[in-house]
């Protein structure tokens, strides 16, 4: 149902817009998200005793804090997912911003079109989720990213070479499968390769470097597109998909060349 969700949402959020009015929809999705607080009321509650905290616990928070980024940097293994899943989220931040632009001037910014497009995105998605188990039994990790980079990259070359709707799509179906699938082989990765005493804490630092990466790949994509053509901004997104390539070939040892997701 989830994944039916993801991918319909976005298309009949455009249908709707064009067809009732932005303030309609807007209302709509309140409702929605009032009914959806009411039924969150009715989930089961965590025990009082899990929720208190004592001082000790609040003064221990800026060194844990230290200590949990630290040591999941400085391990060698762990630090390289890590690094790869910030770079593909920050060139995924580039194209949070160069794909409405590239609507805007290439498709009059129409509502639909942009759904259509989003739930390629989507689309593909979904597809990785659903073929993660049988492509990590294929392939090693080592060949996944660099397959997951090259079609980024393409992706981002073909908005900037052939501004066509069915192409948009596609290209945004393509990129949807790539960046959804570094993300599931990193987390995969870093979940088996770091210690599982420290096993939180090096999720929680991922969770923040996704963040940073995702607010740096807007920034760049934002100077990008007031500085120059949304054209040469998709380029840039190439580029940088292939330099994220180049660092999994140039480091075949660090990222996987001899060893695979599926194989415990």
């Amino acid at each position: 149902m989830a994944l039916s969700a993801g991918i319909a949402g976005p298309l009949l959020i455009g249908l709707s817009i064009r067809q009732a009015g932005t303030g309609i929809s807007l209302g709509t999705g309140v409702v929605m998200y009032g009914v959806s607080a009411i039924l969150i009321r009715g989930l089961p509650k965590t025990s009082d005793s899990m929720s208190i905290s004592t001082p000790g616990h609040i003064t221990a928070w800026p060194q844990c804090l230290v200590r949990a980024y630290v040591a999941s940097l400085m391990d060698r293994r762990v630090g390289a997912w890590v690094t790869v899943s910030a770079a593909a989220i920050g060139i995924g931040g580039l194209l949070n911003v160069a794909a409405p632009v590239y609507n805007h001037f290439f498709f009059q910014g129409d509502i639909v079109a942009w759904g259509v497009v989003m739930a390629g995105y989507q689309a593909g998605a979904c597809l990785a989720a659903l073929l993660l188990s049988a492509m990590v039994n294929r392939w090693r990790d080592f060949t996944l990213f660099r397959i997951c980079f090259f079609l980024i990259g393409m992706g981002f070359a073909v908005l900037a070479i052939l501004p066509n709707l069915r192409l948009f799509v596609l290209a945004m179906a393509d990129c949807g499968w790539g960046f959804t699938m570094l993300q599931m082989l990193t987390e995969s990765r870093i979940q088996r390769d770091c210690r599982p005493s420290r096993r939180g804490a090096t999720m929680a630092a991922l969770a923040s470097l996704r963040g940073a990466g995702l607010l740096g790949g807007c920034l760049l994509g934002g100077v990008f597109a007031e500085l120059a053509d949304v054209r040469e901004t998709m380029i840039v997104g190439c580029l940088a998909s292939v330099a994220g390539l180049v660092l999994v070939i140039r480091s075949p040892a660090v990222f996987g060349k001899e060893s695979s997701i599926g194989r415990h």
